[in-house]
């Protein structure tokens, strides 16, 4: 059974999902898995009320909606540093079997 709500366990959990909510913001995304792990051992001998819990999770609900945007422009520069990877790769193909730059003359001695 876990203890009523206390002020200090109950303004520790708060803390900790407000600390995650800011990281979040700012895309330090190491400081949020550790604001989660620290407030998930906090909750363990914390009970809290209904409106207590609604809010957390909305909290939760906006910081689930800033990693999904994050990973997306991430996969998005992914994506595009691998396009401009294969085009570089590309022109330096096209460099090498023509045995030097476009322009380039060549002297015979």
């Amino acid at each position: 059974m876990t203890a009523p709500a206390t002020g200090t366990g109950r303004t520790e959990v708060e803390r900790l999902t407000s600390v995650a909510a800011s990281a979040a913001e700012q895309g330090q995304w190491e400081l949020v898995d550790e604001c989660y792990r620290a407030r998930e051992a906090a909750l363990s001998g914390v009970a809290l009320s209904s409106l207590d819990i609604e809010r957390l999770l909305n909290i939760d609900r906006r910081v689930q909606t800033q990693a999904i945007v994050a990973r997306a422009a991430v996969a998005a520069q992914l994506r595009e540093a691998f396009a401009t990877r294969l085009s570089l790769k590309g022109l330096r193909s096209g460099i090498g079997e023509s045995g030097g730059c476009p322009g380039t003359l060549r002297m015979k001695a």
